[in-house]
């Protein structure tokens, strides 16, 4: 795979509406790409990379922790995120995408079926998933997300208001959706 660094990327062809077209290869050595780019498929990014909004990638790219992606970004399918990568509103993702722990996701995020998420990811309002998605353990949803059929979920995920599954159930608070959870009622002198 070849490696790529700053210079090379003033010699890629742009497109007729100015983004930067990247070939497959490692560009671990880059840390920040300033305008939007189109990358070829099996790309390779070093840790705590940055990227310009409407970038895209292609199948099976592979991003070190710490990534940051601005809005609107798109992914191919089978892509790799490390931990703590985060993503402005309105990225999308392809089939099989996997995403290691503490990942951050903005409002109306997309993910088509099959994506995996590692424990403590956290989602923005109104974000999408596709059927059998598969979340770890302690996951944050905020309000209005979509789960399709058979997506599962480890313990203590939380769930914001009128987030729902498969258009038929809604969960209104984290008793709807998790076995062991302590209740108290009519506690206090007023019975509150």
């Amino acid at each position: 795979m070849k490696i790529y660094t700053i210079e090379d990327l003033v010699n890629f062809e742009k497109d007729e509406y100015g983004i930067l077209i990247c070939p497959s290869g490692d560009y671990s050595q880059i840390k920040s790409f300033d305008e939007e780019c189109v990358f070829d498929e099996g790309c390779r990014f070093g840790e705590g990379s940055s990227f310009s909004k409407w970038c895209s990638f292609g199948k099976w790219c592979w991003f070190d922790e710490g990534c940051r992606f601005d809005e609107c970004c798109s992914f191919g399918e089978g892509s790799r995120f490390d931990k703590w990568c985060s993503f402005d509103a309105g990225c999308r993702f392809g089939k099989g995408c996997r995403f290691d722990e503490g990942c951050i996701f903005g409002r109306g995020c997309k993910f088509s079926e099959g994506c995996s998420f590692d424990r403590w990811c956290k989602f923005g309002e109104w974000c999408n998933f596709g059927k059998c998605c598969i979340f770890d353990e302690g996951c944050i949803f905020d309000e209005g997300c979509k789960f399709n059929e058979g997506c599962s979920f480890g313990k203590q995920c939380r769930f914001g208001e009128g987030c729902n599954l498969d258009n038929n159930l809604k969960f209104e608070n984290i008793t709807d959706v998790v076995v062991e959870v302590l209740k108290i009622d009519r506690i206090g002198s007023r019975k509150g």
